[in-house]
């Protein structure tokens, strides 16, 4: 049970209110809460445990802004009495779970459920300069139909941020949205936008649908979402399974931080981090920023080829594009699998189309990547420039198992960078003389 208490004020002014308290407090009543009254101008909602009271205390809080804290328990969503959805977080309104310890929202007792069949999956979209933070999201397989939707989270302007969270939708089966997080559509600013510290688990299938499963996907092919003044940020993002960590489209920059994915599945459309220009009014666009990702991708069959980083332009403007400033520094990218038929390449800079684009003036630099034939290919489909595309690559260590058999021993990953050379062993007086050393005695057992 919750209760805000008001304490007494300062300089004889009498009580007063403490604003760090959230504005409003949602309770579970099947894990045990009841109502209880609150001091103006702080409000108790109880929630019969399908979202309604949650979705009650977001109209409350519409005008104003402010703080909801969403108690532990679990808040399963499509029943005859729950809201419609994706529920619409206004601006200025903070949603937080109750966090029960651990990383992210791995940790966290406030766990949301989202619709199971036909239904779509489009959970929260929120508005610029709203948050969702500490909560788990479960979405449950679907009873049948391509997977679609537009995000289970989707962010809507600028300003959104979503953090210290866990999407759930692992398993073996089909989905209903395809996107664990998203902009929306028609987002064309993405200034100052916001993943952190966010846990997503994929499924383990391929998608069935035109959307392939992808954790964070800014912007959107075909649509120009260059009107950002500031550049989004999605740092220490986990994900396991899917065919995709994160995606950013036809946005100026963009930083992804610290990026850690994990047996992604092999297929036509898997890329663990893709950045691409295409639609943009702009001359000049900024390039990505890529720090620190660990991309490590499971087994399949076929043959199919994969790309673990990927900077391309498929613009198709009638001026000319330059993509300035990419960086791509400490990569590691790992291809388990050396028996699928295809080529393996660890970082691609790509022209995608027969526009007059440019990709210059970047840098790639202390990377390990293993498993694959081609460690970075600079290509192209006409005869654009590309050739200036990575102004140096260094400190860079790749090697391919690609044709290691099954017996032969596995080889440890080098660590790229300069390696500390070990100090030749000094010998001894009685070595420098020819005398052998005494044997050790042994330590007395029993």
């Amino acid at each position: 049970m919750v209760k805000f208490f008001q304490g007494p004020g300062t300089g004889g002014g009498g009580p007063s209110i403490d604003r760090f308290a959230p504005r409003i407090v949602v309770g579970n009543v099947p894990a045990g809460d009841s109502n209880v009254s609150q001091g103006a101008p702080f409000q108790y909602i109880p929630d019969p445990g399908d979202g309604s009271g949650l979705a009650a205390a977001i109209t409350a809080l519409a005008a104003t802004g402010g703080r909801i804290y969403v108690r532990r328990g679990t808040y399963t969503f499509g029943g005859a009495g729950s809201p419609a959805l994706p529920l619409v977080v206004p601006s200025g309104v903070l949603i937080e779970g109750e966090s029960g310890g651990g990383e992210g929202g791995r940790g966290s007792s406030t766990n949301l459920v989202a619709p199971g069949g036909a239904t779509a999956q489009d959970m929260f979209q929120l508005s610029a300069n709203a948050a969702l933070e500490r909560v788990r999201i479960t979405v449950p397989a679907n009873s049948g139909g391509a997977p679609g939707g537009a995000g289970v989270v989707q962010l809507l302007g600028a300003g959104a941020r979503f953090a210290h969270a866990h999407i759930d939708m692992s398993g073996a089966s089909q989905r209903n949205t395809a996107l664990a997080v998203s902009t929306g559509t028609g987002v064309v600013d993405v200034t100052d936008m916001v993943v952190d510290s966010v846990d997503v688990d994929l499924p383990t299938v391929v998608s069935t649908g035109a959307v392939p499963y992808v954790a964070v996907v800014l912007g959107f092919t075909g649509q120009d979402c260059t009107g950002n003044t500031t550049e989004p940020i999605v740092r220490n993002v986990r994900t396991t399974g899917g065919q995709g960590g994160v995606w950013m489209l036809n946005i100026f920059g963009g930083v992804v931080d610290g990026l850690r994915s994990t047996n992604m599945l092999l297929s036509t459309t898997t890329l663990g981090v893709w950045w691409d220009a295409g639609g943009s009014a702009l001359t000049t666009l900024q390039g990505p920023t890529i720090l620190n990702p660990s991309l490590v991708f499971g087994t399949g069959s076929g043959s199919i080829d994969l790309t673990a980083i990927k900077v391309s332009s498929s613009y198709t403007g009638g001026a000319s594009l330059t993509v300035t400033g990419t960086r791509i520094v400490a990569p590691f990218v790992r291809f388990t699998d050396v028996t699928t038929v295809g080529a393996r390449v660890a970082i691609k800079i790509r022209i995608e189309t027969n526009g007059t684009a440019q990709l210059v003036k970047g840098s790639i630099s202390g990377g390990t990547s293993i498993g694959h034939e081609i460690g970075v290919l600079y290509s192209t489909r006409t005869a654009n420039n590309v050739a200036n595309t990575v102004g140096a690559v260094n400190d860079w260590t790749a090697s391919s198992r690609r044709t290691r058999s099954a017996s032969a021993p596995r080889r440890r990953a080098v660590r790229c960078g300069r390696s500390r050379p070990r100090p030749p062993r000094r010998s001894t007086a009685a070595e420098s003389s020819g005398a052998t050393s005494p044997a050790r005695p042994r330590r007395a057992t029993g």
